[in-house]
C-alpha cells in the first residue's frame, strides 16, 4: 500500500484519508486487535508509521533525489500559475511540506567514492603508556599523570607540536561548539545548529589540520588530542567518509603527510583534569551573548588577552617572531604576558582594553 505513495500526495485530503483507514483495518487483521484498539498502540506494536507520515517521508526523498539528478530542470523549476485552483502539483506540495518542518534549504553535495590511490594510513593512537580497561574505574588524577606521562614518553615539546582540540554538545537546543589550542594558535567556532558531540568533535579537527596546513613551515611533527575515539576511528577509516567534513579532515592529513609532515591522532580521556583541554571546554562555550554590550576593539582584546594569543613579546618570542619575551616597555625583566601587561608601570591609569592596545602600538602590530 505504501509502494510509490509518494505519487498520490497531490490527492485530495478524502482520497488520502480512506488509505488511512485501509491502514488501521490491515493494524488490526496484522495485531488481531478488536475495532477498539487505540490506532497508536497498533502502531507502536507493528513499527509502523501513519499513512499521510510515510507519504510525506517518501516525497521529500524523492524531492531531493529529483534535484540531484544531472538534468538541471528540478533544480531550476520555478512555480508557476496552475490550471486546478484547488489542487497543487508535486512540487508544490512538497516545497510546502519543507516549509511547515522548517527543512533547510541547502543541498550538501554526494560523496563520492574515495580512490583507492589516495587512501593513506593515519598514524593513529588509541592507548596510552599503560592500557585503561574502564575509564570509570580509574581516578581523574591519575588519568592526568598517565596523559602527561605519554606526553613526555611519545611527543616531546622540543620535537612536537602539541595541539589540544574538543568539541561536544552543550545546551538543550543542540549547539555544537569546537575548540582547538597550541602555542602557534587557538580558536573556538560554532559547528552547528543542530548537531551531536560527535560533529564538534569533527569540526574541530577539521579547522585545527586547516590551521596547522596553514603554518605548516613552522613544524615539522605534530600530534592532536582528542577524547573521542569514534572520531578518530571515523577519520582514520578506509570506508566511504560519513559526512563531507571527515572527507575533508582526510584530504588535509593527506595533504600534510604528503609535504613531509607527521600527524599523529592521539587519544587521550576527558574530564582528566588536563589544563588544555578544560579550557578548551570554557572556550567552546562562548557565545556572542555573552558580551552584548562590547565593542569589537574591546571584544577581540579580551579575547586574545584570554587565550594568550595576544601578539605580546612572549607569544611573539614563542613564534620566533621576537627574539626575548621580556617586557620592553619597562625595567621590571618580567616575560611580557597579560599577568604583567596588568601591572606594568609604563601603562599606569590606562584600562585592560587600553593596555593591551597600546603595548601593541609600542612593539609595531
Amino acid at each position: 500500500m505504501t509502494y510509490f505513495c509518494e505519487a498520490i500526495i497531490t490527492a485530495p485530503q478524502l482520497v488520502i484519508n480512506k488509505h488511512e483507514v485501509l491502514q488501521n483495518q490491515a493494524l488490526c487483521l496484522i495485531t488481531g486487535a478488536v475495532k477498539s484498539t487505540p490506532i497508536d498502540a497498533m502502531l507502536l506494536l507493528t513499527g509502523n508509521k501513519p499513512f499521510q507520515d510515510i507519504m510525506k517521508e517518501k516525497a521529500l526523498v524523492l524531492y531531493e533525489k529529483l534535484l540531484r539528478i544531472e538534468d538541471s530542470s528540478w533544480r531550476e523549476y520555478t512555480i508557476k500559475p496552475r490550471h486546478l485552483k484547488t489542487q497543487n502539483g508535486f512540487m508544490q506540495k512538497v516545497l510546502d511540506i519543507r516549509k511547515d518542518l522548517a527543512i533547510p534549504g541547502d543541498i550538501q553535495p554526494l560523496l563520492k567514492p574515495r580512490n583507492p590511490l589516495e587512501v593513506i594510513n593515519i598514524d593513529v593512537k588509541l592507548d596510552l603508556v599503560e592500557t585503561i580497561h574502564e575509564k570509570r574505574d580509574v581516578a581523574p588524577s591519575i588519568l592526568r599523570s598517565l596523559v602527561l606521562e605519554t606526553i613526555a614518553a611519545r611527543y616531546p615539546a622540543t620535537d612536537w607540536l602539541h595541539i589540544f582540540t574538543d568539541g561536544s554538545q552543550f545546551d538543550c537546543h543542540f549547539n555544537v561548539g569546537a575548540g582547538g589550542f597550541s602555542d602557534l594558535f587557538s580558536f573556538y567556532a560554532p559547528a552547528g545548529f543542530i548537531g551531536t558531540a560527535f560533529d564538534g568533535e569533527v569540526v574541530a579537527m577539521r579547522i585545527a589540520l586547516k590551521q596547522l596546513l596553514a603554518i605548516h613551515h613552522k613544524c615539522e611533527n605534530a600530534f592532536l588530542f582528542y577524547d573521542s575515539q569514534v572520531a578518530i576511528q571515523s577519520i582514520s577509516s578506509f570506508e566511504l567518509p560519513m559526512t563531507p567534513e571527515i572527507s575533508h579532515c582526510q584530504e588535509l592529513l593527506r595533504t600534510l603527510t604528503l609535504r613531509g609532515k607527521r600527524i599523529v591522532l592521539q587519544w587521550v580521556p576527558g574530564h582528566c583534569g588536563l589544563w588544555d583541554t578544560t579550557a578548551l571546554k570554557c572556550w567552546r562555550r562562548v557565545s556572542p551573548s555573552s558580551i552584548p554590550d562590547e565593542t569589537r576593539r574591546d571584544a577581540v582584546a579580551a579575547f586574545h588577552l584570554t587565550t594568550g594569543h595576544d601578539c605580546l613579546a612572549s607569544h611573539l618570542h614563542c613564534l620566533g617572531i621576537s627574539t626575548e619575551p621580556f617586557c620592553p616597555l619597562c625595567d621590571s625583566g618580567e616575560v611580557m604576558e597579560r599577568d604583567h601587561l596588568l601591572r606594568c608601570g609604563a601603562l599606569q591609569g590606562l584600562t585592560k582594553v587600553s593596555r593591551y592596545w597600546e603595548a601593541r602600538a609600542f612593539l609595531g602590530l
